[in-house]
């Protein structure tokens, strides 16, 4: 690199105010971009790596944007091309920085990048340290986490900020809220069938009973708010319910139709089973021969046709009660299971993601982030949730931008005439005429 840069940038910081500094200079430059990793993700950590140098105990930190508005863009183009230690320390030299701190990200196969950081003397122009890393991923959360480690190993002062506790996968908080929902709906089908058990006290028996239809009935309302709800707590996604509730009430009578098909298929098919049974092993057995030879008044045969039908009744009834028993299984399944994990998916299917300094909040029936109809207005936020129109009032407008002054009439060269100019005499006079000679 030619030394006009650096005469250009001691001729411009020579004319800035100086200041008595108290504590060392530390100059962060930008990472330099290597194996074509790209130059936005390379200014992201660039700006964050400049944020969190500043938390350097000890060190008065100048970064890029600090002296950008010192120079000129030809200025700045021209130092771009600085990335040896000679020119780095003239650099340093030049903003009177003790210390410099620059580095590179390059890739290292698909899915690996390297970043390394360097700490150099500036006035000396000699290196004090250098700590490089593997980061295993592209992920912008992995990369910027592999900045705060580096600066630790440097400036072993360093305070870095606190881990960031990542959500869990999607797919696990959908198996959550899933387990959560069909566990209230399977509580509140269990009730339905255990208030026989309060047969003794009719009045409470009927309304445990019907009390417990309600709320299998309205199963996918509350179940998809407690979904939702779960989302946003431990999942930091944030959805409304209208979907989640429009998918279970739709899927309902789905459900309902699938377990009446499947108790009546079973029901009939333990009966039937049953029957054939009975009947081939009456067709095998003695009494079946001797009514064909006409003995059908005999005791012993009555005796044994009536113990027949009786034990043939007795498990034609056990079966097809084992039968119906299930054929519930599916519809039990459907609700438990099915329902909510489609209700859970239609949450978490574009949800928005909350931020760590947010709290989680009650879900309405939209999310935080949609328009809300006009009509559904009146209703309380926590029922509907949504964007109100006074969401959008409440903004504060945009600041309007300075207008530019006026600039004053430039005054004329030359003031105007207060006057006319009065019109030039004459050279010579007017000649007088001459008299009229008399005619004869």
């Amino acid at each position: 690199m030619s030394s006009l840069p650096v005469a250009l940038l001691l001729t411009v910081l020579s004319q800035a105010p100086e200041t008595p500094a108290q504590k060392p200079t530390l100059l962060v430059l930008p990472l330099e971009a290597r194996h074509g990793v790209p130059a936005q993700q390379i200014q992201v950590m660039t700006d964050y790596m400049a944020a969190e140098s500043r938390r350097i105990p000890g060190y008065q930190v100048v970064t890029q944007a600090d002296i950008q508005q010192l120079l000129s863009q030809e200025v700045r183009n021209q130092l771009l091309g600085c990335n040896d230690q000679s020119c780095l320390a003239d650099i340093g030299g030049a903003l009177n920085a003790d210390e410099i701190l620059f580095g590179s990200v390059g890739r290292l196969g698909r899915k690996e990048l390297v970043l390394s950081l360097t700490r150099l003397d500036a006035r000396a122009g000699k290196p004090l340290a250098g700590e490089a890393e593997r980061l295993k991923s592209t992920d912008a959360d992995v990369l910027l986490d592999g900045v705060p480690r580096i600066l630790k190993r440097l400036y072993p002062k360093y305070d870095p900020p606190a881990p960031r506790v990542k959500p869990p996968s999607p797919l696990l908080v959908g198996a959550f809220m899933t387990l959560v929902a069909g566990a209230l709906q399977y509580s509140a089908f269990l009730s339905i069938f255990g208030s026989n058990f309060l047969a003794g006290c009719f009045p409470l028996q009927q309304a445990v009973f019907y009390g417990s239809i309600v709320l299998f009935l309205l199963g996918p309302i509350y179940t998809s708010w407690l979904q939702a709800y779960l989302a946003d707590l431990i999942g930091r996604r944030q959805g409304g319910t209208l979907r989640a509730t429009l998918v279970g009430i739709l899927l309902q009578p789905v459900v309902g139709l699938l377990t009446g098909g499947s108790v009546l298929f079973f029901g009939i098919l333990g009966s039937a089973v049953t029957v054939t049974s009975h009947v081939v092993s009456f067709l095998g057995s003695e009494s079946f021969q001797r009514i064909t030879r006409g003995e059908v008044d005999n005791p012993q045969v009555q005796a044994d046709l009536l113990q027949r039908v009786v034990w043939a009744v007795l498990s034609t009834t056990l079966a097809t009660g084992f039968g119906v028993s299930v054929g519930v299984l599916p519809g039990i399944l459907a609700m438990t299971l099915c329902v909510p994990a489609t209700q859970a998916t239609a949450i978490l299917w574009g949800a928005g993601v909350r931020s760590p300094d947010e709290d989680a909040a009650l879900p309405g029936l939209f999310g935080s982030d949609q328009e809300l109809p006009g009509p559904l207005q009146m209703l309380p936020r926590w029922i509907v949730g949504g964007k109100r129109e006074e969401d959008a009032l409440e903004e504060p407008p945009p600041a309007p931008s300075p207008a530019p002054a006026a600039t004053p009439p430039a005054a004329p060269s030359t003031p105007p005439a207060a006057q006319a100019t009065p019109p030039a005499a004459p050279s010579t006079p007017p000649a007088s005429p001459e008299p009229a000679t008399p005619q004869p």
